[in-house]
């Protein structure tokens, strides 16, 4: 299997010999690589090609799903990087890259508060690279001090609010609580509500048990910067009209260089903008503060092939609206605690608006390195922007029940759970079929099984005895006025290791599926 003479020539040109991924110019020592295997349906057609130098073209594709360390590349991931650098070339916006075949680096960004406060004690394990080496400097202590400050082991996305029996004792006591949109133009689609609490209502409710909040109310940063609260019809045990209170997440930035030679290499210095922020200093991502130019000194060890040097950057507040970066791809993994680690590389783009800058700031321009031959070379870092980064988060599993989706001509809309209210015990749940919806779809989200003994429409019985599985789903054919009715359960699998009641991983479940059936129409 090989591409043409042509097909190769046009890929080289479209890509200027440079590498697609890392954007290295590598004259002859660069491939034209399948996307997609032939064993996997690739082709030797020019929308299956890809020009890759020697280092990326080894990472193609052999992503190891059996372990959460690893920088691989999929064939989705690929064939996005390739389009844009074509679009690159197009326009002559070539930049000039030589890193000299030394060192690789990318940027890495710490979504989960146990992972970080590991790498703050100093275990590296959950770091997604290769013999990961850490240098402490002015962020570190930074992080170090927030994670001291909050000194639990987890902290939590959300703290409990009020119930309510119904939804209109809710919006009795709260009528300004904004109404929201559960199609795929909503963020937060399993939610009804949302409303913003006050600075002595964050200080009575949600300080004390979160000491990350305290932190920054202590800071004088405003209350709608901090928390916003939502609420939700609670269908699991006992009901009701249920508050949380979203908490604004901290993310943590390192940049990552990793020595992809054949010989040992000394990193001397990282030249950078370094911004020397006092306290907490809440800023816009996007602001740039006072900084000054600074080479910061590295440790003189030697670096082994193979190795990476972890640097902390920078100290991140995300979006407070549940917005996250878009993942090329991602793979997970279980680890010690019990959590299941995710690790993606994607682009967050469409949250910079909304996230936030803490602390001191390091801002990458370019390294110094030094083989053994005492030969020194400048290479250039790109300043992190959120377009191109790797992802490390966890999770407990949060034991969600199947749900009910609406198809309209406007798009998709979530209904709610189905089946909800004990495990293992069959349930009947019937909804009129509201107007403008052609078909619903029951989807099986999570690692248990749902068991659909009957479906009927209007009485007549549609399926029987469907069993679905995590990501399938069953689609049910419905017009306007009908009634639907759906007989079940839900079965949690024994080889969960532990259910944590999360609303809010339930509705990032959610919109990943919502927003998954829109792009594939």
């Amino acid at each position: 299997m090989a591409f043409s003479k042509e097909i190769k020539i046009d890929a080289l040109v479209s890509a200027a010999r440079h590498c697609c991924v890392c954007h290295r110019y590598k004259g002859v020592k660069v491939e034209v690589h399948h996307i997609f295997p032939f064993s996997e349906g690739g082709t030797d057609e020019p929308d299956n090609a890809i020009v890759l130098c020697f280092d990326c073209h080894s990472d193609a594709g052999h992503y190891s799903s059996n372990h959460p360390r690893g920088t691989k590349f999929s064939p989705e991931e690929l064939k996005s990087a390739r389009d844009k650098w074509y679009l690159n070339v197009k326009l002559n916006k070539i930049t000039y890259n030589d890193n000299f075949d030394y060192i690789y680096y990318r940027y890495l960004v710490c979504k989960s508060y146990s992972a970080i406060r590991e790498i703050c004690e100093g275990t590296l394990d959950g770091i997604p690279v290769y013999s990961p080496l850490f240098f402490q400097n002015g962020i570190s202590n930074f992080q170090k001090y927030i994670v001291d400050f909050h000194h639990e082991d987890y902290r939590s996305s959300q703290i409990w609010g009020e119930t309510f029996l119904t939804y209109k004792e809710y919006i009795k006591k709260y009528p300004d609580a904004h109404i929201l949109d559960r199609t795929n133009n909503n963020l937060t689609p399993f939610f009804k509500a949302q409303r913003f609490p006050t600075h002595q209502e964050l200080q009575q409710r949600v300080e004390n048990k979160d000491l990350v909040t305290k932190l920054l109310l202590n800071s004088k940063i405003s209350s709608e910067k901090i928390s916003s609260v939502l609420a939700y019809d609670d269908a699991c045990g006992n009901g009701g009209f249920q508050e949380i209170y979203r908490l604004r997440p901290i993310w943590t930035v390192y940049l990552a260089i990793s020595n992809i030679s054949n010989q040992y290499i000394l990193l001397k210095s990282l030249l950078c903008d370094y911004e020397n922020a006092s306290g907490i200093s809440f800023r816009p991502f996007l602001e740039k503060s006072n900084s000054n130019s600074k080479k910061i000194k590295l440790p003189s060890s030697s670096i082994p092939p193979n190795a990476t040097v972890v640097i902390p950057v920078s100290t991140l507040l995300g979006p407070l609206d549940g917005g996250t970066p878009e993942l090329f791809w991602q793979d997970s993994s279980d680890i010690s605690t019990g959590e299941v680690q995710i690790v993606g590389h994607g682009d967050g783009s469409n949250i910079i608006s909304k996230t936030a800058i803490i602390g001191p700031r390091i801002r990458p321009k370019s390294i110094q390195v030094e083989d053994l031959s005492k030969n020194e070379v400048e290479c250039q870092i790109r300043e992190f922007d959120l377009s191109n980064l790797y992802i490390i988060d966890r999770f407990w599993e949060c034991g969600s029940c199947p749900h009910l989706f609406l198809e309209t001509s406007y798009g998709k809309k979530y209904s709610g759970e189905l089946f909800a209210k004990t495990p293992n015990e069959v349930q009947i749940n019937s909804i009129q079929i509201p107007s403008d919806v052609n078909s619903c779809i029951v989807a099986e989200l999570e690692h248990e099984m749902t068991h659909i003994i009957k479906v009927f429409v209007n009485n007549n019985l549609l399926y029987s005895n469907v069993v679905l599985n995590k990501n399938d789903q069953l689609s049910i054919p419905v017009k306007a006025g009908d009634i639907l009715r759906l007989i079940g359960f839900y079965e949690p699998l024994q080889s969960t290791k532990k259910i944590k009641k999360d609303p809010l991983l339930k509705n990032e479940i959610i919109l990943n599926y919502i927003r998954n059936l829109t792009a594939k129409q």
